[in-house]
């Protein structure tokens, strides 16, 4: 028996599955339902990863583990999709680790396609996609192990996609140019789809609720305010900022050192986080960036603890997601990448416990 008929019931197309339907129909059917369950669960509680085909595997898992015993196992078997004369080769089988590896180091060059406008973040998302769509690592259920794994990397960077906003045509259309070279039809897809959070927050929520929730709206906020005061046609300024918030630009400045300050603390508040300051503790800090404001960046270091840095005093621009060690200098803060970073010097006594309870890895 051939590993390609290890995948499926004799004589039949039907894959083996934990139903024992051999109906394809039904088994289509059975795999619907299964899946969109376990779909919204990830959605609510995301695997955590590190885009990598680990991460890839145990998206799929989460999926398809009602459904088939190899579910989250890379296939062992080469494919290929479409008709005679106009198909799809996929990674071959012993390639795909490889592949997995070229696509992981794509994403963390891009920064995880944080601090992208919405241009920019289409047209790497489609890089992104068409690897992965290439890849196929799974023997079934490839294109919605993709969906939640891009849908997840978009989540991360401060964005969503909404897949209602294209038809099946246009969306395997893409799929099809992408693997064939083209990626203009999946950027253009991407841009249609992706969404801003932040803009969605500034469009919809009150000003302490949008702030709670992104803090790096604050020169936003300051530009309404003092067009407000100045008697200026605020309506009009509104619908301006809106326009560039949901272009994946951020805009306003005049944002004093203090206001920044106040917004950080309430964006912690929200998040359950006491926050202490980078400059009175001192020494070094491993954790995640999970808020900015114009002049602060909150490095989350425990489960309830959160330092504050004045974004001037760091060596480089940091943006929500990143994890990093930062070592405090009153002259100028290190920031380095986790694992990369030099003899550990714990600061004060106070903080020694709440700092070793770093989050859990992406």
């Amino acid at each position: 028996m051939s590993e390609q008929e290890d995948y499926t019931y004799p004589g039949t197309h039907v894959l083996k599955n934990k139903a024992d339907i051999r109906d394809l129909a039904a088994l289509q059917r059975f795999e619907r339902g299964a899946t969109a369950v376990r779909i919204q669960e990830l959605r609510e509680n995301p695997v955590r990863g590190e885009y990598d085909l680990a991460h890839l595997q145990a998206i799929h898992k989460q999926v398809f583990r009602d459904v088939y015993e190899w579910a989250g196992e890379v296939r062992k078997v080469d494919i290929a999709k479409g008709p005679a004369g106009d198909r799809t080769l996929f990674t071959f089988k012993e390639d795909i680790p490889q592949k997995a590896q070229e696509i992981q180091s794509a994403i963390k060059e891009a920064n995880y396609l944080r601090g992208m406008d919405k241009e920019q973040f289409s047209g790497k998302m489609a890089e992104v996609y068409a690897g992965v769509n290439e890849m196929h690592p799974f023997r079934e259920g490839n294109g919605r192990t993709t969906r939640e794994f891009i849908g997840q990397l978009a989540k991360d960077a401060g964005y969503q996609l909404d897949y209602s906003k294209v038809d099946k045509q246009t969306w395997n259309e893409a799929a099809k140019e992408s693997a064939r070279g083209n990626l203009e039809p999946a950027r253009e897809v991407f841009y249609e789809i992706t969404t801003v959070e932040r803009a969605v927050a500034f469009d919809k929520l009150a000003t302490r609720e949008a702030l709670a929730k992104h803090p790096e709206l604050d020169g936003a906020y300051k530009m309404l305010h003092d067009a407000h005061r100045a008697g200026q046609d605020a309506a009009y300024l509104r619908a301006e900022i809106s326009k560039e918030l949901h272009s994946g630009r951020l805009v306003g400045d005049g944002v004093t050192l203090d206001e920044s300050k106040r917004v950080i603390d309430h964006a912690a508040a929200y998040r359950g986080l006491m926050v202490r300051d980078a400059e009175r503790l001192g020494g070094q800090f491993k954790g995640e960036v999970v808020a900015v404001s114009s002049h602060h960046a909150m490095l989350q270091v425990g489960d309830m603890i959160a330092v504050r840095y004045e974004r001037a005093n760091l060596d480089r621009d940091l943006a929500v997601g990143d994890r990093v060690t930062i070592q405090y200098d009153k002259a100028r803060s290190q920031v380095y990448e986790q694992g990369k970073e030099p003899a550990r010097d714990r600061g004060g006594k106070d903080m020694q416990m709440e700092r070793e309870r770093v989050p859990t890895p992406r």
